[in-house]
């Protein structure tokens, strides 16, 4: 009797720590391609499907791999090949409070954001994180790539929809707003005015070349700054402060 009654309490113990830890899982990779593997406390799962994403995960794709990965907040994180994302924060009750932070260490994700935001300031609620830049999102549709060219790594963000607000970490005030339909490229080391002023002076260099006018009466060209490949054209993002 005592033998069953040991058993079932461990049983008990087991159930409870696995309730426990259920209930702060912040969201499951739900679509998995070739290589994809999540580390906990520096160590990878053996089984994938096993259970949720806690905070303090990492998502890791290899080669030729994908992931997409569902999160309570209603929100989607798609995750190319050769990506690691961290999962450093999530706290989401509807109409209550809400707060995603996440960090793209490498490689490439899309964002679809949905969800609640509280009216004010609805960019500090819902982060990603990359290099030593933030993007602050609204109800949007986005991606951020982590790219290195040589010696020169760079954060490159399309928006498709909504709209992306993003600064340096040391430079919070100063905040560049990207809108749908753009991109935006900041390589390490810029603020978000070099990058702003960069990408201008690229987009002007190239309709001068295109058409032989500029709007700014000659140039440097876009080879400036450390040689790596330039933006594509796209609509210009607006500088704020706040």
């Amino acid at each position: 009797m005592k033998f069953f009654k040991a058993i079932f309490g461990l049983a008990m113990v087991l159930f409870l720590a696995n309730s426990a830890m259920a209930q702060n899982w912040v969201g499951k990779v739900t679509e998995s391609q070739g290589q994809v593997s999540i580390i906990r406390a520096g160590q990878p799962l053996t089984r994938l499907g096993s259970g949720g994403v806690l905070p303090g995960d990492e998502i890791v794709t290899g080669p030729s791999s994908r992931a997409k990965i569902w999160f309570k907040d209603n929100s989607q994180i798609t995750l190319s090949e050769k990506s690691r994302f961290k999962v450093d924060a999530l706290e989401y009750n509807e109409g209550v409070n809400r707060k995603s932070v996440f960090t793209l260490v490498s490689g490439k994700a899309r964002a679809l954001v949905g969800g609640w935001f509280s009216p004010t300031t609805p960019e500090l609620q819902y982060q990603i994180h990359a290099l030593s830049t933030t993007a602050g999102v609204r109800g949007t549709e986005f991606t951020v790539e982590v790219v290195a060219f040589g010696q020169t790594r760079t954060v490159n963000i399309q928006v498709i929809s909504g709209n992306v607000r993003m600064w340096c970490n040391d430079r919070p005030n100063v905040v560049i707003n990207i809108p749908a339909n753009a991109n935006f490229q900041i390589r390490e080391g810029e603020t978000t005015e070099q990058a702003h002023e960069r990408q201008e002076r690229y987009v002007q260099d190239l309709a001068q070349e295109i058409f032989g006018n500029s709007g700014r009466g000659g140039g440097t060209g876009g080879s400036e700054g450390g040689g790596a490949n330039p933006p594509e054209p796209a609509s210009p993002a607006n500088r704020t402060e706040r």
